[in-house]
């Protein structure tokens, strides 16, 4: 049988390749299996990359209430944790920060709390994202890429927030070994493309905006 990992796979590549007919075609399948939590988590992704932002919302609610009656309150967060990353990159900030707040309770697995401090550096909570960081730190001294990379990004956007612009840069050189993989993914650059604007130097700026946009399957 194919499984709905499988049918992800498939949505995937046909965004990679801006095939319509097979998103459309996997995105009806997963509409007739929307009783699986996975499968709501993704096509509230789904509705948050076309603009959706109220249909997520609702997807997310209905695949947390399940998820929590059914005793899976890890996979309750995740989900909370994407909505709020789509609220923030959407600038509803005081949305994303409500959101998080429902996520955090439901689990304490680092990647839930690694999750949700990326959500906060992309909302201006940088604050509280350092404070997941330090628990986590307290808690995983040795963890590198919790200190080669986390701490140096929630540092950089607290640098850029504060208009301590080329600090932010310097920073963030510290997590270039990290670009494009599958835990830093697409953050460290668009981090630095806001820093190139706020320098107004664009043609930096969209240089790295283009780096996005060159490695779709980091995150298609």
């Amino acid at each position: 049988a194919v499984s709905f990992h499988d049918h992800r796979v498939r949505y995937d590549v046909a965004m990679l390749r801006s095939d319509q007919a097979t998103l459309e075609k996997e995105r009806k399948w997963m509409e007739q299996n929307a009783d699986d939590p996975s499968a709501i988590a993704y096509l509230a992704m789904i509705d948050l990359n076309d603009g959706r932002l109220e249909s997520a919302r609702q997807r997310v609610r209905h695949g947390v209430n399940i998820s929590v009656g059914s005793g899976m309150s890890e996979a309750a967060a995740n989900m909370l944790v994407d909505l709020g990353r789509g609220e923030a990159l959407y600038g509803v900030g005081s949305a994303a920060t409500q959101t998080l707040s429902q996520a955090l309770p439901l689990s304490d697995a680092k990647e839930i709390k690694k999750g949700a401090a990326e959500v906060m550096v992309l909302n201006g909570q940088e604050r509280e994202a350092q404070k997941i960081i330090n628990d986590l730190l307290h808690e995983y001294p040795a963890d590198t890429l919790l200190n080669e990379l986390d701490v140096p990004l929630v540092l950089a956007a607290s640098q850029l927030r504060l208009g301590q612009v080329d600090a932010a840069l310097r920073t963030l050189d510290r997590v270039k070994p990290f670009e494009f993989g599958t835990t830093a993914r697409l953050l460290p650059n668009y981090i630095r493309a806001l820093a190139y604007l706020r320098l107004k130097r664009p043609g930096d700026a969209a240089e790295e905006f283009s780096a996005v946009l060159a490695h779709r399957g980091v995150s298609p």
